[in-house]
């Protein structure tokens, strides 16, 4: 099994300024590093822990929580989700799945811009 902790370490430690969101507060010791260190240990979609259970944990929004999510997955720290909430890989299948999820939603929101384009082209 992949030591994700190793990989979370040198994430945070690659972090240069230009990266860094304020909002996904990613320091040692805030609760976006604390809250990175206990998905960690969620390995595996039965392990899955759902954002509610975080954000009340860690006293994070919704979108604080998001931010959080996206900051490490833009950085290459492979988190999954499902329908039942988010955990770390156990196969290459876990992360296409989760790609697939994350570009069928793209999509879906793209399609709607489209929409509205074609509305504000009218007049």
């Amino acid at each position: 099994m992949r030591d994700y902790n190793k990989d979370l370490e040198i994430m945070l430690e690659e972090l240069t300024e230009d990266e860094y969101d304020e909002e996904a507060d990613l320091d040692e010791g805030s609760a976006g590093y604390k809250l990175l260190k206990e998905l960690v240990g969620c390995v595996g979609k039965k392990n899955s822990a759902n954002s509610f259970y975080f954000c009340k944990k860690y006293e994070l929004s919704g979108q604080q929580f998001r931010r959080i999510i996206s900051a490490a997955r833009r950085r290459g720290f492979p988190i999954c989700a499902n329908k039942y909430g988010y955990y770390m890989p156990e196969s290459f299948e876990d992360v296409h799945e989760t790609i697939h999820s994350l570009n069928s939603r793209a999509d879906a929101i793209f399609s709607v811009a489209r929409g509205l384009e074609q509305y504000c082209n009218k007049y």
